[in-house]
């Protein structure tokens, strides 16, 4: 039963133990369930549906309004083309309804490059239809979640979409456009206009499903990280907190008590006759001994209070900012609750009683000799015939 004992404090348990100052029991605190892991891709992808289904709907309104624009003013070729790409996004919608993803996803990125462009070349710069090539430019991010090498693809089809961007400034700038219709500034304001109005919604849709993906991620992550941190931090047969944590817990009292005053109980409890239960037994009797223990103790404290399994079958309490009167009140009901109980094992009646030793925070002003005491007050009981308590009463 060895009591060697590091005094290092970090803070990776204190953020586990930060949910005591919220009024959390002891049993709470240990068996809070662990968050389920989140499926990212999933929601990704679930997202996705949702926003091409959205932004489908809005470039066919879009290019109805168009149709509708072209034909007052008699543009015969763009009312025309504005037809081709409702019919596009119709065609989409329902594509979307039988979960046909990769056509839907092909099409939606793919239509507003190519109208953009034949625009353009028809119309002129001055139109805004180049606005969509970069609006598209946030769409190629989401390869970096679905494709493997997202990150090298999606810098390419970005550098394209922005090189096409300049390409075609290149080719309005020496060539003339290609419609010979009466021109209408009007028409080419109202064109304008709506074109940057339907980028920027575009360009707020992709980004915000980015970031929304972005957040779920950092928080599934920070969920993962707790559940990681509270398993290092817990015994898996006990439940209880295991050593490692109830180091870190120790320091911290002992620089409570030097700062604030406040003092704390030490005590340990030893199953008694436990290599005989094991011998006689099995083991698994023993696993079950040690589980129906914890569970008693863990479950009569007070909600400031903890328990981890030391070693073995070694179990320290830490009670909290509490009188010696008060403490000793508390391990002789655990103690009464432990002789009551009777645990059933492969049609077998076995009963159970502790040793403990307890020492009370002011009898030393270092951690490791008030360790030392409570391992001796812990012998002396089993060498006094066992279930007992040795304190500084005895």
């Amino acid at each position: 039963m060895s009591l060697k004992c590091k005094l290092d404090s970090n803070a990776s348990c204190d953020a586990i133990y930060s949910k005591k100052e919220k009024g959390e029991s002891h049993m709470e605190r240990r068996n809070n369930s662990h968050p389920a892991p989140t499926i990212q891709l999933r929601t990704l992808l679930d997202n996705c549906i949702d926003l091409l289904n959205r932004t489908d709907i809005f470039c066919l309104l879009i290019h109805l309004f168009f149709l509708l624009l072209y034909n007052y003013y008699h543009y015969s070729y763009l009312t025309l083309l504005n037809g081709v790409s409702c019919l596009i996004f119709l065609s989409l919608l329902i594509l979307g309804r039988f979960q046909k993803i990769i056509p839907v996803i092909i099409g939606t990125l793919l239509e507003p490059l190519l109208h953009a462009t034949a625009c353009t070349l028809i119309l002129g710069w001055n139109y805004g239809y180049t606005l969509y090539i970069i609006c598209m430019i946030p769409a190629v991010l989401f390869i970096l979640v679905f494709v493997e090498r997202g990150g090298f693809i999606s810098s390419i089809l970005g550098f394209a979409c922005l090189a096409w961007f300049c390409c075609l400034k290149l080719i309005t700038t020496y060539i003339e456009p290609l419609s010979t219709a009466t021109y209408y500034p009007l028409l080419e304001t109202i064109v304008y206009i709506t074109n940057c109005f339907s980028a920027f919604i575009l360009v707020i849709e992709f980004v915000s499903l980015f970031a929304k993906h972005v957040k779920n991620v950092n928080q599934d992550l920070t969920q993962k990280n707790i559940t990681l941190d509270r398993l290092a931090h817990i015994d898996p047969l006990t439940n209880l907190w295991n050593r490692r944590c109830m180091d870190e817990r120790l320091a911290f009292f002992m620089e409570k008590r030097q700062t604030k005053r406040e003092n704390f109980c030490l005590i340990l409890g030893d199953i008694d006759d436990f290599k005989k239960i094991n011998d006689t037994y099995g083991h698994d009797c023993g696993d079950e001994v040690l589980k129906s223990i914890s569970h008693i103790i863990s479950t009569n404290v007070r909600t400031q209070d903890y328990v981890a399994r030391w070693g073995g079958e070694e179990i320290m309490i830490i009670l909290s900012d509490i009188s010696r009167k008060d403490s000793l009140q508390i391990i002789q009901r655990l103690q009464e609750k432990i002789r009551e109980h009777t645990l059933e094992y492969d049609s077998k009646n076995i009963h159970i009683t502790m040793t403990f030793g307890l020492s009370y925070s002011d009898e030393y002003d270092d951690l490791k000799s008030l360790l030392l005491l409570v391992d001796q007050r812990l012998y002396e009981g089993k060498d006094s015939g066992k279930d007992c308590i040795i304190s500084w009463q005895s």
